[in-house]
């Protein structure tokens, strides 16, 4: 039977966590730069990091990222990044990773997972808004084959 960490009782759903916090922070540049990425929990940080840097956002938002997973190594994956680019960054909780003997290094869990936010901009307000579950996740998988799951989304963005 899964419990959760030490680590992941410390933690609360819902919070913001902030990451580098004394981070130098710029004007607003006469163009922003901006990068969304699903980092697929921060495997490889070194190469994330490398691209990012190449990019040099001013904003960067980031999706699926660990913290305090195994599979990870333990590493707060917004805090490393935040520190080596010099940027502040914002960490909310999406679900606890349980940790359990039935899944293998490269799935092993024992914290949490969430999406983040890193800036070199001083934001007005920092806030989660918490959106209502569209999909039952559990029962979702019921009806595919035990090996496949296909979701498809869109994205729409003015110009």
């Amino acid at each position: 039977m899964s419990q959760l960490t030490q680590f992941q009782r410390s933690l609360q759903l819902g919070e913001i966590y902030p990451k580098n916090p004394n981070a130098q922070l710029s004007a607003l540049p006469p163009r922003l730069r901006l990068l969304n990425w699903n980092i697929e929990r921060g495997y490889a940080p070194e190469q994330l990091l490398a691209y990012i840097r190449e990019v040099n956002p001013d904003i960067l938002c980031l999706q699926e990222l660990d913290w305090g997973n195994q599979r990870t190594k333990e590493l707060d994956v917004t805090d490393y990044l935040a520190r080596e680019l010099g940027l502040v960054g914002y960490f909310g909780i999406e679900f606890f990773e349980l940790e359990t003997p039935e899944r293998g290094p490269a799935l092993a869990g024992g914290g949490v997972h969430g999406n983040a936010i890193l800036t070199r901009l001083a934001p007005r307000a920092v806030y989660r808004i918490e959106l209502p579950p569209l999909l039952d996740w559990e029962q979702l998988p019921a009806g595919l084959p035990p090996d496949r799951l296909a979701i498809s989304s869109w994205c729409w963005a003015a110009d």
